[in-house]
Order: C-alpha cells, then sequence, then structure tokens
C-alpha cells in the first residue's frame, strides 16, 4: 500500500514538473510573439502566457515525403509575398501554397481556399520541399515568424463546438527535428483570427 502511494506521488510530481518545463517553454517566446504578432495577442484580449498547455511534441521527418514543385522558380514567383524565409534564406516557411492557389490581377491577389491546410518547409539549397503540419477545418495556422535561422513560430486558432476559436502557438525547431504546438482554452474569442498573410488575398 506504501509502495503504491509512494508511486503514485512520484508519477505526479513528474507530471507536473513536466507541465512547468514546458510552460516555461512557451513562456520563453512570450516576449517575441507580442511584438511580432501585436494582432493576434490583442485579438484573443487578455491573452495570459501562464493558460497556455504542456504542448503536443511532434517528431519531424525532413527525409520521408519531401519533393520538389515542378519548377522552383514558377513556384517561388507565384507565391513570393507569401513565403517566409529565414535571415540566410536557407529555409522558408509556406502556410499558403498548399492551401490556396492564388491569381494576380492589377496587383490584386485573388484566392480559392480548399478546406485543409497543409504546412510545408521548403530546403532552398535543394530545392525540396516537405510537409511538416496540417490543419483541417477547424483550425487555421495564420502567420509565421523567424526566431533565428534554424527555429520559428507559428500562430494560429482551433475552433471549438461551442463558438470558441482558441489561440494556438507552434514552435518548429529545425536543430532537433521537432514541433510543439500550445493551446490556451481559457482566453479564447468569439471570432477567428485573420493574420496579415491572408489578409493579402481576396477570396
Amino acid at each position: 500500500m506504501k509502495k503504491s502511494l509512494v508511486k503514485l506521488i512520484t508519477m505526479i510530481a513528474l507530471l507536473l514538473l513536466v507541465h512547468r518545463l514546458s510552460a516555461q517553454g512557451i513562456n520563453e517566446y512570450q516576449q517575441f510573439v507580442k511584438v511580432n504578432f501585436p494582432e493576434f495577442v490583442q485579438h484573443f484580449r487578455n491573452l495570459d502566457f501562464k493558460n497556455f498547455d504542456a504542448g503536443c511534441k511532434t517528431d519531424l521527418n525532413f527525409t520521408d515525403n519531401n519533393y520538389s514543385p515542378e519548377d522552383w522558380n514558377v513556384y517561388t514567383k507565384k507565391y513570393k509575398d507569401f513565403l517566409i524565409y529565414n535571415s540566410d534564406k536557407s529555409f522558408v516557411a509556406d502556410l499558403v501554397s498548399a492551401y490556396v492557389d492564388i491569381e494576380r490581377k492589377n496587383g490584386v491577389y485573388y484566392g480559392t481556399s480548399d478546406v485543409d491546410q497543409a504546412i510545408l518547409l521548403g530546403d532552398v539549397k535543394n530545392k525540396k520541399l516537405v510537409q511538416i503540419g496540417f490543419c483541417g477545418p477547424s483550425c487555421r495556422d495564420e502567420e509565421a515568424k523567424w526566431i533565428n535561422d534554424y527555429q520559428f513560430i507559428i500562430v494560429g486558432y482551433y475552433y471549438k463546438d461551442d463558438e470558441q476559436y482558441v489561440p494556438t502557438i507552434t514552435l518548429v525547431n529545425l536543430n532537433d527535428k521537432t514541433k510543439v504546438t500550445y493551446m490556451n482554452e481559457t482566453n479564447t474569442a468569439k471570432s477567428a483570427y485573420n493574420g496579415k498573410l491572408f489578409k493579402k488575398i481576396r477570396f
């Protein structure tokens, strides 16, 4: 009985420790998010980073399922105003091309969107793309910004059945090949967040 109780207490302590460390992980980038995504922070009023969950970690595989666009130059030219490069332009984050087919007329972008959204990472040197994320009809990734040449943050939301939009923050790390998505079900909004990236397109 005593051994079982000790084991239970130990397990609870470990879970609390993991949660605390994960929360510290997203809190570390709180200022970065506030500076680079002010409209996101304002949309979800009273956004408290302490209310984000422990995060869902995914290992990324850059070897399998990568592919080359039919013509890399055509791809980058078509989506040039939507591709988000790191500082040395060795990698590019792409939230748009696998989700919206765009056409430019008289300096204005018009788009037709799919139901689902795929998030792509581009290896510029090798001209390869690999899918690193996916959103169904209930979620969207709206904006991205590189922290450094090997890490970037994506902000977005997912929709709950009770007409609540939940803010999400995703940290992508190319060094350890991981992606961690954090959600905050406390500081929700009554409407979807529309990032600057998609405001450039008329649907």
